[in-house]
This record gives C-alpha cells, sequence and structure tokens, in this order.
C-alpha cells in the first residue's frame, strides 16, 4: 500500500472519473479548481460527496469533511472502524454487496441506508471504484434522503389519488343509479295515471300518486344531499361555529320531520336537557339531525317508536337517535360511512335509501372535530350516535 496520497487523489480526480462525480452534484468553483492544478488533497477534502479511503479489507483510511459530517461520527472515530459497519446490521444484502465489492475488487454503485451515529438513518447512493495498482478503494457517498422522501411522498399521493378517484367513480356511479330509480316511477306511473284519466278510469290514481309522491319525495332528498355533499367537497359550504342550544335546534328538526313519522303512526321521543349550549355550524348539525332522524323514521315500522337523547360529557356533547326499526346487520355495519361501499335497505314502507345522507353526516360530524358511530341489531333497531365540542364557561 502506497502512502502518496497525491497519486490516490490524481488517480480519483483524473479526466475520465472526475465527469462522472460531478455530474450528480454539478460544482463548476470545485472543477475549475481541478482544471487549473489546484492542491488535490484540498479537492479531496472539501469534495461535495462524502468520499472514504480504504484497503480491500474494508478499514477505512481516510476520510473528508463530507464523510465526517454525514456519519456523525469524528474524523478519529471513523479512522478506527471498518466501513461495514456505517451499515444497518439488518440490512444483510446490502452489507454482503458492500462487502463482496470490496473483498474482491468490483466497481459498482447502489442505493442503501446508512446508520447515522445518534441511530438515524441516512439514504445513500454509494459507488465503490477500485484503484488497483494502489489496492485501495474509493467509496463515495451522497445524501439522496430528501430526494428519498419526494419519491415516496409522490408515491404516497399517487397511489391516493388513484383510490380516490375510483372511489368517487363507485360513487357516482351509485348515486345515478339511485337516482335513476325514483324518476324512472314517477315518469312510469305519470305516464300510466295519464292514460287512464284519458279513459276515465281512475282504478288506482290515488294509489299511483302516492308512489309518484314518495318517489319525488325521494328524489328531492337525495338531491338535496348531493347538493349539500358538492359544496362541501369543493369548499363552497363554510363552516360557520356559533354558540348553540341543541336542544332547541333538536326540537325544530323533529317539528320538521313530524309529519313524516306521523304517516306512519311513529312517536319521536325527545330527551334533551334545555339550555344545552355546544358550538357548531348551525346548517351542518341541522343535515346530521335531519338525515338520522329521516333514516329512522324510514327502517322504522308502524306504530314503532323514536328516542332522540342528549347527554353532555365533560366537553362534548352525545346525540343518540335510537329506532324500534329493521336494524342491521353486523356484516353491514362496517359498509356504513363509506363512499366506496353500496348499502342500501329497504324502509318498512320499501323506502330506499342511498347511504349519502350518512356519509354526509359523517363529514360534518368530523369537520366539529366529533365522531359518529352506530350500534345495531336485526330485528330489535339501531342507534346512530354523534358528538360534537360543547362550549366550556
Amino acid at each position: 500500500m502506497k502512502n502518496d496520497t497525491g497519486n490516490l487523489a490524481r488517480s480519483f480526480f483524473s479526466s475520465e472519473n472526475r465527469e462522472e462525480l460531478f455530474k450528480s452534484d454539478p460544482d463548476k468553483r470545485i472543477l475549475a479548481a481541478v482544471e487549473k492544478g489546484s492542491k488535490y488533497d484540498s479537492l479531496f477534502e472539501f469534495a461535495p460527496m462524502a468520499v472514504f479511503l480504504g484497503n480491500t479489507a474494508g478499514k477505512i483510511l481516510m476520510v473528508n469533511q463530507k464523510a465526517i459530517e454525514l456519519t456523525g461520527c469524528s474524523k478519529e472515530e471513523l479512522l478506527v472502524m471498518n466501513f461495514l459497519s456505517i451499515f444497518p446490521d439488518s440490512d444483510k444484502a446490502e452489507r454482503k454487496l458492500v462487502h463482496d465489492g470490496i473483498s474482491q475488487g468490483l466497481t459498482f454503485s447502489t442505493e442503501t441506508e446508512i446508520n447515522r451515529k445518534g441511530g438515524d438513518v441516512v439514504f445513500v447512493e454509494i459507488t465503490v471504484r477500485v484503484l488497483k495498482e494502489d489496492e485501495t478503494i474509493l467509496v463515495f457517498l451522497r445524501d439522496i434522503s430528501e430526494q428519498k422522501q419526494i419519491e415516496n411522498s409522490l408515491r404516497e399521493r399517487e397511489v391516493r389519488l388513484r383510490e380516490l378517484n375510483a372511489t368517487k367513480d363507485k360513487f357516482f356511479s351509485i348515486i345515478a343509479h339511485d337516482l335513476k330509480s325514483p324518476f324512472n316511477a314517477i315518469v312510469g306511473f305519470s305516464n300510466l295515471m295519464t292514460e287512464q284519466i284519458k279513459l276515465k278510469d281512475y282504478d288506482g290514481i290515488e294509489e299511483y300518486a302516492e308512489i309518484i309522491l314518495n318517489s319525488s319525495t325521494r328524489a328531492m332528498e337525495l338531491l338535496k344531499n348531493l347538493l349539500e355533499w358538492s359544496r362541501s367537497q369543493t369548499g363552497r359550504m363554510t363552516f360557520n361555529s356559533e354558540y348553540l342550544d341543541i336542544s332547541l335546534l333538536i326540537r325544530e328538526t323533529t317539528d320538521l320531520l313530524k309529519d313524516s313519522a306521523q304517516q306512519k303512526l311513529i312517536s319521536i321521543l325527545v330527551d334533551v336537557p334545555s339550555n344545552m349550549q355546544v358550538m357548531a355550524d348551525r346548517a351542518m348539525i341541522n343535515s346530521v339531525l335531519r338525515n338520522l332522524l329521516s333514516n329512522a323514521i324510514k327502517f322504522t315500522h308502524t306504530t314503532g317508536r323514536i328516542f332522540v337523547t342528549a347527554v353532555q360529557n365533560r366537553d362534548e356533547c352525545q346525540i343518540s337517535i335510537r329506532d324500534t326499526g329493521v336494524g342491521i346487520g353486523k356484516e353491514n355495519i362496517s359498509k356504513l360511512f363509506r363512499m366506496d361501499e353500496s348499502f342500501s335497505t329497504v324502509g318498512t314502507h320499501n323506502e330506499k335509501g342511498t347511504g349519502l345522507g350518512l356519509l354526509l353526516s359523517k363529514e360534518f360530524v368530523e369537520k366539529h372535530g366529533g365522531k359518529i358511530w352506530v350500534t345495531s341489531e336485526p330485528g330489535k333497531g339501531s342507534t346512530f350516535y354523534f358528538t360534537i365540542p360543547v362550549v366550556l364557561y
């Protein structure tokens, strides 16, 4: 082993090698210095990447300033180390590759990880070159951690965007199907009524009118939810938090839906403390209550009951809407509140749902920092819960 550092540096920075060295991280100032014949030891010391000189046994003989910065070790610490010791013990494949390359005098490049002193892991591009005339290896390490983070972030975003696009495609397919059904009923029975009226045949007219009314109501409900969801997704629905008496808002919503409940002889029982203050967006919470109550009415049998309660738990208000309806099987509960799952149960009067109301409710509740969930048992009914923050004094 020759100790002439100048010869090693000359071999390292010969015209055939330096273009490869600097192409990934150009430094015109240093390259100009090489062309003018500056001191090779200074060029080695201040090279823009970590450089290690060692023997074929892997012992480190010389390092530059970048090597010290990259590893977090002092020069003295590095000069008593084997080059392989800076690689994670768990990365056996890379350690073997580097070991074989060094011991067999191979020239190669790869990307891997190294251990920085203190436990941090750094992604690096490693290039090993062999100076056969000196039986010396040159190892170049370039920190590519930031590049890897950007690549991983872009990859994750790409996967996420693909998932969102696929989910939305499926979601709009469901919506289109569910909109088509009530409009088909409206058009079909309207034509039938028209033909029968022309013939002065009034048999079944009242039944047809009721079907048209129910289909129109369902289509209007779906369109209303779709409009709210669209406004929310496009940022056109602003979040306006204000002091609200949740007991008043609950009673307003139940009064609004009382007629629908009375048509099925359903009783709505409200047990909410008066003057329970919350900090919430009135329109959003009203939408949540309206959707959950509408579902409860839809899936509750004639003469059934719906219970609306609210309790204050420290810094949040928990509202529950329990019905004595058809209930939901365990295998289907996980499909609720999801855009990528299609789950619809026929109501007790053949009413149909789309799940959009629950999706919208989940989004609005989460905008408040709350959560929404359900417990249910087939044949015994369901209870939907959601929380919103309480005004603290």
